[in-house]
Formats: C-alpha cells, sequence, structure tokens
C-alpha cells in the first residue's frame, strides 16, 4: 500500500511539474527583454551595446514592407484558423482515446501503444500551437506595433545613454 502510493505520488508530482513550466517558460520569454535592458542600464558600455543591438533588429526589420491593419488581421485570423484545426483534432483524438479505453482491455501492449501515439499526437498539437503563437515569422517581420515599440525602446535607451554620467 505504501510502494503504491509512493508510486502515485511521484506520478503526481511530476505531472504537476510538467504543467508548471509551461507558466514559468511563458514568464522567462516575457521578461528578457525587460532584464536586457535592466543590465544593459548598469554599465554604459552594455548599454552602448544593447542601444546597437536594437538599431540592427529596427534595421533589418526595415527591410521589409509594414503590413496594413487590413493584412496583419488576416495573418492572424489565417494562423487562429490552423491553430483551431489542431486544437479540433486534439479533441477528437481524447474523444477516440476514451471512446477506445471504454472497450478496449487496457491491459494489453496494442492499448498501451494506442496510448503512446495518441499522447505523442496531442503533444506535438500543442507544442505546434504554442511555436506558432509566438513565432517571430513573416507576421512579426512586417508589424508596425513591433517597430513602434523597438522604436519607443531604443529612443529610451538613447535617452538613458545621453545622460550617463
Amino acid at each position: 500500500m505504501i510502494m503504491a502510493l509512493k508510486a502515485d505520488t511521484g506520478t503526481i508530482l511530476g505531472i504537476i511539474a510538467l504543467v508548471l513550466m509551461l507558466p514559468v517558460a511563458y514568464i522567462a520569454n516575457m521578461t528578457t527583454p525587460m532584464v536586457a535592458d535592466w543590465i544593459s542600464r548598469r554599465s554604459k558600455v552594455s548599454l552602448g551595446k544593447r542601444i546597437a543591438k536594437i538599431e540592427k533588429k529596427l534595421a533589418e526589420l526595415n527591410k521589409y514592407p509594414v503590413t496594413s491593419d487590413v493584412e496583419s488581421t488576416i495573418l492572424w485570423s489565417i494562423k487562429r484558423a490552423e491553430n483551431g484545426i489542431l486544437l479540433a483534432a486534439n479533441g477528437l483524438i481524447i474523444v477516440i482515446y476514451f471512446g477506445v479505453k471504454s472497450v478496449a482491455d487496457v491491459n494489453s501492449a496494442s492499448f498501451r501503444d494506442f496510448t503512446g501515439l495518441a499522447f505523442f499526437i496531442w503533444l506535438f498539437n500543442i507544442f505546434t500551437i504554442l511555436r506558432d503563437r509566438y513565432a517571430k515569422d513573416f507576421r512579426w517581420e512586417r508589424s508596425a506595433q513591433v517597430r513602434e515599440n523597438l522604436t519607443k525602446s531604443l529612443e529610451d535607451l538613447k535617452q538613458l545613454y545621453a545622460s550617463w554620467p
């Protein structure tokens, strides 16, 4: 009884750890630019390097034409439709899995293989959705909002650099 409790506790803790790592990864990705700006404020040399890096990124982005609001909305709608299809596929996988589980021998090797395949497809779809949502692709390179944010950040850092003792 105690051995079974330990195994269940370990499994539960493992699942909780995996679930909690997703928000941690999001927080880390969202706070990285803020941390880089904070570090660059600590010394004038690193501030100059940060300014040069942002200027280079802005120059690379300015090579491409900016998308209009309509084009941006269309691109995001296409991406949302793709992600919706993947989410629907995940829902279908879950329904099929539980349908098969209700009629199959859950201790058989075939069902274990099916479980692994269903979980792999489900996980692959989830990672594809997350990757597509936060990818710095065509939408990012041609976004007016990204350029405005970089320009504002650059101006703020240049003011800080000019006022540095």
